[in-house]
Parts: C-alpha cells; sequence; structure tokens
C-alpha cells in the first residue's frame, strides 16, 4: 500500500518533489529500523521467557520438592516415635500397625520425589541453555543421589527397630533411638546444604536473565535514539524546504486561534502546501458557519427555530414583530399538595416524567416550548413554525394529547413511586389565548431567546389559574374559540375580567373533538347554553332551573354547580342595576 502511494504520489503531473514521497522515504526509514529494533527485543525476550520457565517450572520446582522429600522424612521419625508410644506405652496394637503403615508411605513418597526431582533437574540442557550452571547442577545431583542411599539405610534400620517394638525389645530400642537421632540430625542437614545449592543456581539463573533483560534495554533505548536523531534530521531538512507556506499557514492558524475566523489565506501554489491551503480556507469557512451555529443553539432551544434562523438570517433581528400567535399556559393540578406529601426524590422523577409527556404532547401537534416555570409549561403556536388558521386547532390537538398522557402517568405511577395505595390523582389545567403578541429574539447581547410576550401570554396565564373557579381542565379566550373551526366542541362557560385586566372576556372549554360525543354530553351543553342566556338576563329562575337540569344528567359538572352557587349568592347579595353578566375574577 505505501509503495502504491508513492507511485501514485510521484505520478501527479501538478505535483513536483511530491511532500508525499519524501514523507514516505522518512517513514520507511523509521519502519525499518523499529522493524529491525522489534525483531532484537522479540529474540532477547524468547530468551528471557525461557530462562523464567526454566526457574519457574524446574529450579523453583525442584526446591520445593526438597523441602517436601526432607518433611516426609521428619514425619518418618515422628510417625516412628508414635509406633512407639502406641506399642510399647499404649498397647494399642491397632494404633501401632497403622502408623507402620505411614512409616512405609512416607518412605515411599520421598524416594519418588528426590527421583522426580533428579529428573528435570537432568532435563536442563546445559548446552543451549545460558543461564544454567553446570557444576552446581551436577553438585546438586550429586547430593540427591546421596540422601537417597542414606534414605534407603535408614528405612532397613527402621524396619529392623518396627521388629524390635513389636515383640517389646525395650531393651534394644533404648539403644537403637538416640543413634537414629543422630542419623536424622545429620541428614536433615545433607538435605539444608542440598537446597542451599538449588537456593543459589535459582537466584542465578534469575539473575542472569534480569541482566540480559536489562541489556536488551539499554540496547533498545540506543537504537531509538538514533533512529530518532535520523528522523530528525531528514524532517528538518523537509521543513526547511517547506517553511516559507508553512509560515503563511502558522500564521492563519494563529489568527483562527485568536478568533479571526474571516481570514483567507492566497493559493500561490500547485503543490500539497497549496492543497492544504485550500483546504485552510474552506475549513475558517466551516468554522464560520458552525460558530455562527453554536451561537444560536446556545440561544434557542426547539430545533426548528434553529433551522429557520441559520436558513433566514433576518429572523434574527433583535427588533421583533407583531403577529397573531396562540399561547398555551399549563401546570400540574394540586401540585402545592402533591410536593408536600411526596419525598423530594419522588416528587423529581414524577416531574421529570410529567414535563416528558407534556412536551411530547406540545411537540406531537408542531407547538414550541417557551420555557418551563417551576411545574408550568409555557408553549405557543405561530409564524413561522404554524400557519394562522391552524394554531388553535393543534395547541386544542396537544391539550387533548395530553388528557391522554396524564391518564398514561396516572397508571405508571406505581412503578415510577414505588407504593401503590394513596396514589395522588394527576391531572392538567391549561389557559390558551389568541390574539396579537410580540414575537422575536429577547434577552442580552450574550444570551437570548426566540419567544413570545404581550398581552396575550399574560391573559393565557390568567386563564389557567382561573379553571379552579370553575372546576375546569381547559379555559380558552373567545378570539381562540372562533378560531378552532369545526373540528371541536366548545362550550361556553362565563364571561369574566381576569385578575389585572378591565376587559371583560368570553371563556370557553373544550369538550371533545366533533362527532365523539355521546347523546348525554349534547344535551347538557344545550341546557347549560340556555342557563347561561338567562343568567346573563337575570332570569334566575330560569338559570337556575337550566342549570339544576344540568346537574341531573350529570351530577359531576362543576361548572353548573359553580353557577348554582352563584345564584344562592345572588338571591341573598343581587347583583347591581348595571350588571352586565361579568364575573370579577379576583385571583390570578
Amino acid at each position: 500500500m505505501l509503495v502504491q502511494m508513492a507511485q501514485e504520489c510521484s505520478g501527479m503531473g501538478f505535483i513536483r518533489n511530491s511532500i508525499g514521497l519524501k514523507i514516505f522515504s522518512v517513514a520507511s526509514l523509521i519502519v525499518f529500523l523499529m522493524v529491525g529494533i522489534t525483531v532484537m527485543n522479540l529474540r532477547v525476550q524468547a530468551q528471557v521467557s525461557h530462562a523464567l520457565e526454566q526457574v519457574a517450572d524446574r529450579y523453583i520446582a525442584a526446591y520445593g520438592g526438597m523441602a517436601d522429600a526432607n518433611v516426609r522424612s521428619m514425619e518418618q521419625a515422628l510417625y516412628l516415635r508414635r509406633l512407639v508410644i502406641a506399642k510399647i506405652l499404649l498397647h494399642d496394637d491397632a494404633i501401632a500397625q497403622t502408623t507402620a503403615d505411614d512409616i512405609v508411605l512416607n518412605g515411599r513418597l520421598f524416594d519418588e520425589t528426590v527421583a522426580n526431582i533428579r529428573t528435570e533437574l537432568n532435563r536442563v540442557d546445559t548446552r543451549q541453555d545460558v543461564f544454567a550452571d553446570a557444576t552446581t547442577l551436577a553438585r546438586i545431583d550429586e547430593k540427591l543421589a546421596l540422601a537417597q542411599e542414606q534414605q534407603r539405610r535408614y528405612e532397613e534400620d527402621i524396619a529392623r527397630l518396627q521388629k524390635q517394638v513389636f515383640s517389646n525389645d525395650v531393651a534394644e530400642l533404648q539403644q537403637a533411638l538416640p543413634e537414629l537421632g543422630d542419623w536424622r540430625r545429620d541428614f536433615n542437614t545433607h538435605m539444608g546444604e542440598t537446597r542451599q545449592l538449588m537456593l543459589e543456581a535459582t537466584r542465578n539463573a534469575a539473575d542472569n536473565a534480569i541482566q540480559l533483560q536489562q541489556s536488551a534495554t539499554r540496547i533498545s533505548v540506543i537504537a531509538v535514539l538514533l533512529a530518532s536523531l535520523l528522523a530528525l534530521a531528514v524532517a528538518a531538512w523537509i521543513t526547511h524546504s517547506l517553511v516559507r507556506q508553512v509560515r503563511v499557514l502558522l500564521q492563519g492558524t494563529q489568527s483562527v486561534i485568536n478568533g479571526q475566523l474571516d481570514v483567507a489565506l492566497p493559493v500561490t501554489t500547485s503543490d500539497e502546501i497549496g492543497h492544504l491551503t485550500h483546504s485552510f480556507n474552506t475549513m475558517t469557512e466551516g468554522l464560520r458557519v458552525g460558530n455562527r451555529v453554536r451561537d444560536i443553539f446556545g440561544k434557542y432551544v426547539d430545533p426548528r427555530i434553529v433551522e429557520d434562523l441559520i436558513e433566514k438570517p433576518q429572523l434574527m433581528s433583535s427588533e421583533g414583530e407583531r403577529q397573531i400567535m396562540t399561547v398555551l399556559f399549563c401546570d400540574m393540578q394540586d401540585f402545592t399538595r402533591l410536593s408536600e406529601t411526596l419525598t423530594p426524590a419522588a416528587l423529581v422523577k414524577l416531574l421529570n416524567r410529567y414535563f416528558t409527556l407534556i412536551s411530547e404532547a406540545i411537540h406531537e401537534n408542531g407547538g414550541v416550548i417557551d420555557k418551563f416555570i417551576g411545574d408550568a409549561v409555557m408553549a405557543y403556536w405561530g409564524r413561522p413554525f404554524n400557519a394562522e388558521h391552524e394554531q388553535v386547532q393543534r395547541a386544542l390537538g396537544a391539550m387533548l394529547t395530553m388528557r391522554e398522557k396524564t391518564q398514561q402517568l396516572q397508571n405508571e405511577l406505581p412503578q415510577l413511586l414505588g407504593f401503590r395505595t394513596n396514589l395522588p390523582q394527576i391531572g392538567v389545567r391549561a389557559g390558551i389565548a389568541t390574539g396579537e403578541a410580540i414575537v422575536g429574539n429577547i434577552g442580552s447581547d450574550r444570551t437570548k431567546n426566540f419567544t413570545v410576550i404581550g398581552d396575550t401570554v399574560n391573559l393565557a396565564s390568567r386563564l389557567e389559574g382561573v379553571n379552579k373557579l370553575y372546576g375546569t381542565s381547559l379555559l380558552l379566550t373567545e378570539e381562540a374559540a372562533v378560531m378552532a373551526g369545526e373540528l371541536f366542541v366548545l362550550r361556553e362557560v362565563d364571561t369574566v375580567v381576569v385578575s389585572g385586566k378591565t376587559e371583560a372576556k368570553k371563556v370557553f372549554t373544550l369538550v371533545g373533538r366533533k362527532g365523539t360525543l355521546p347523546d348525554t354530553s349534547i344535551r347538557l351543553l344545550q341546557h347549560y347554553a340556555q342557563g347561561l342566556a338567562a343568567y346573563r338576563a337575570a332570569d334566575w329562575s330560569a338559570a337556575r332551573e337550566q342549570f339544576q337540569t344540568c346537574l341531573q344528567i350529570n351530577s359531576l359538572d362543576e361548572p353548573s354547580a359553580v353557577m348554582l352557587e352563584r345564584l344562592n349568592q345572588f338571591a341573598s347579595q343581587p347583583p347591581s342595576a348595571d350588571w352586565q353578566g361579568v364575573w370579577l375574577v379576583a385571583q390570578k
């Protein structure tokens, strides 16, 4: 592949003295040196690994085997004393016979262990293994052979002693036992010397392996340094031939680092540097676009806002624009009570899931989430994201989706909160207002928000709170009701003056999609409309009759119950003579 790359670089007619060919030559030299160093290291590592395997598999194993053989021989002496005690003192023939068998077993194990050690050490090829000490290994073998011979004589003495034990010859035992003790001490000394020789052989082999590895490391370091010096020399030569063009690129790069993204370098050559300069100019252009995108993305949330502002930079004007918008404010019902009864962890988990579902409902219906305020969400519909005639329809569709998703959240509560009893009831209240509003970038020079402000926004927020008065989940203005078209069934609730306003507004609530309501709901709407008309005409008797009929159809219809309660209040405190059917809402 490298050769093919070099041929391609050399074959390009517009490139002279290809930089790629020079770099290829330097790389080939470095690769050759690195391969040589690697091969040398592998050979040395193989030798070191072989030496360490010898130390681990033979030397250390032999040392451990010697210790084990010595233990077996010592156990023989202990079993012999146990045999004397069991037979002479305790007169227990069963224990005596078992102990005699253990003496024979330990003698056999000693002989097998020493034989295995000698076999393994004799496998060491001192002609190929440069770390093996042939003289030391020969001395060890001689000592092990002597130990085997001494052990055989010892076992013969033990056999004679066992006959004396089983014949109860106490006099002979008293003479033989001290002699065996003296022999045992001499034998232990002999085995200790043998183990010491084995330990020295092991240390010497390990030290030799370490010295070889250190030597290989020094050679590798020297070779790497030489290769690096050679590579630096060639690189310096190449750099000298390219320094002019590179300095220009360096100055341009420094300008970009300092934030000057409008730099454009002249392309003066047709070689790789020329191509690199052209790529640099392309890169700075991309950085300018990317920087603009990052600035915009940091100021706006909805992806459609970012996309529109990139494609239409004129929208970034901070002057704003007055246009018809539909604004929705919604929050969670009884959030204050929930916050007092749930633990902080459970409340955060519930809020996160609630906001996720509400956001999905808004996005699925083409809305733009403007902000989260505590447990409340503000969203809007309008240009440039929605056509004016579909704003309210999409907002009402979002409200119906919210109702479905809050029911989904209600079903998820046991798993979400970790308990199944006394679960809170989750609901959503919303206010929708349609009217003129100012749309644009609002904020500081560093951080902006593409948002909606004006009386329409404030009215939507107030209507969300008025739901508490009528027991409804949604209230919308008359302007919004008119723009809803024929797709939805709406119910006029009352005429109110919300807190902070002086203008009376008819308010409506959403009943459902057209064609999906049962007959009882349709009859209730008719009677409520008749009762509301009578109420505004101050015909209290007729209004009371219609509202009572509504409660007969649906005893849980809260707007009818509110109006009946208001009629009872008027019975004791009638409104003024100039009353026009408007209710003043004191609360926000």
